[in-house]
Protein backbone atom coordinates (compact mmCIF):
# COMPACT_ATOMS: atom_id res chain seq x y z
CA UNK A 1 0.00 0.00 0.00
CA UNK A 2 1.07 3.52 -1.14
CA UNK A 3 1.31 6.38 1.41
CA UNK A 4 1.39 9.57 -0.47
CA UNK A 5 2.60 12.50 1.30
CA UNK A 6 -1.12 14.93 1.29
CA UNK A 7 0.96 18.11 1.81
CA UNK A 8 4.71 18.78 1.82
CA UNK A 9 7.08 20.39 4.65
CA UNK A 10 8.31 23.15 2.50
CA UNK A 11 6.41 24.31 -0.53
CA UNK A 12 9.35 25.39 -2.28
CA UNK A 13 11.97 22.86 -1.80
CA UNK A 14 8.87 20.32 -2.97
CA UNK A 15 5.54 21.51 -5.00
CA UNK A 16 4.48 18.05 -5.22
CA UNK A 17 4.35 17.92 -8.91
CA UNK A 18 7.61 17.44 -9.36
CA UNK A 19 7.28 13.52 -9.65
CA UNK A 20 3.47 13.46 -9.20
CA UNK A 21 0.64 14.82 -11.94
CA UNK A 22 -1.63 18.23 -10.40
CA UNK A 23 -4.62 15.53 -10.30
CA UNK A 24 -2.64 12.86 -8.49
CA UNK A 25 -1.48 15.44 -5.73
CA UNK A 26 -5.23 16.99 -5.56
CA UNK A 27 -6.70 13.43 -5.66
CA UNK A 28 -4.56 12.99 -2.40
CA UNK A 29 -5.41 15.53 -0.79
CA UNK A 30 -8.98 15.27 -1.53
CA UNK A 31 -9.21 11.41 -1.10
CA UNK A 32 -6.45 10.18 1.62
CA UNK A 33 -5.95 12.73 3.80
CA UNK A 34 -5.83 11.78 7.18
CA UNK A 35 -6.81 15.56 9.01
CA UNK A 36 -9.64 15.36 6.42
CA UNK A 37 -10.46 11.92 6.66
CA UNK A 38 -10.57 11.95 10.83
CA UNK A 39 -13.37 15.31 10.23
CA UNK A 40 -15.38 13.52 7.68
CA UNK A 41 -15.70 10.09 10.02
CA UNK A 42 -15.95 12.53 13.16
CA UNK A 43 -19.18 14.14 11.19
CA UNK A 44 -20.27 11.47 10.10
CA UNK A 45 -20.16 8.96 12.85
CA UNK A 46 -21.83 11.76 14.90
CA UNK A 47 -18.86 11.60 17.12
CA UNK A 48 -18.77 14.97 17.59
CA UNK A 49 -20.76 17.88 16.09
CA UNK A 50 -19.41 20.66 13.32
CA UNK A 51 -18.90 23.15 16.59
CA UNK A 52 -17.23 20.70 18.21
CA UNK A 53 -15.12 19.72 15.17
CA UNK A 54 -13.91 23.68 14.77
CA UNK A 55 -13.41 23.84 18.27
CA UNK A 56 -10.63 21.00 17.97
CA UNK A 57 -9.71 22.80 14.97
CA UNK A 58 -9.23 26.12 17.03
CA UNK A 59 -7.90 24.33 20.07
CA UNK A 60 -5.09 22.95 17.59
CA UNK A 61 -4.10 25.89 15.69
CA UNK A 62 -3.64 27.71 19.22
CA UNK A 63 -1.50 25.27 20.55
CA UNK A 64 0.53 25.51 17.63
CA UNK A 65 0.16 29.06 17.11
CA UNK A 66 1.68 29.19 21.72
CA UNK A 67 4.48 26.43 20.78
CA UNK A 68 5.95 29.08 17.96
CA UNK A 69 5.89 31.86 20.23
CA UNK A 70 7.65 29.99 22.62
CA UNK A 71 9.91 29.35 20.68
CA UNK A 72 10.54 32.96 18.82
CA UNK A 73 10.91 34.28 22.57
CA UNK A 74 13.51 31.90 23.96
CA UNK A 75 17.20 32.88 24.19
CA UNK A 76 19.06 31.87 21.30
CA UNK A 77 21.25 28.79 22.30
CA UNK A 78 25.13 29.33 23.18
CA UNK A 79 27.38 27.94 20.05
CA UNK A 80 28.67 25.50 21.86
CA UNK A 81 25.28 23.57 22.11
CA UNK A 82 25.47 22.82 18.11
CA UNK A 83 28.05 20.24 18.66
CA UNK A 84 26.55 18.57 21.94
CA UNK A 85 25.81 15.07 22.06
CA UNK A 86 27.94 14.48 18.67
CA UNK A 87 29.95 11.74 19.07
CA UNK A 88 32.92 12.07 16.98
CA UNK A 89 36.25 10.55 18.21
CA UNK A 90 34.90 7.96 19.93
CA UNK A 91 35.02 4.11 19.10
CA UNK A 92 32.11 2.31 19.73
CA UNK A 93 31.68 -1.29 19.72
CA UNK A 94 28.41 -2.50 17.91
CA UNK A 95 26.22 -4.74 19.92
CA UNK A 96 26.97 -8.40 19.00
CA UNK A 97 23.63 -10.73 18.96
CA UNK A 98 24.73 -14.59 19.55
CA UNK A 99 28.49 -13.92 20.67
Amino acid sequence: MLTPRPSTPSPRSDPGVTYRSRDEVSGVRTTRDPVALLKKWLLEYKCCTDEEVKAIEKAGRAEVDAAVAFAKAAPEPPAYEMTADIYSGMKVDPRMCNL
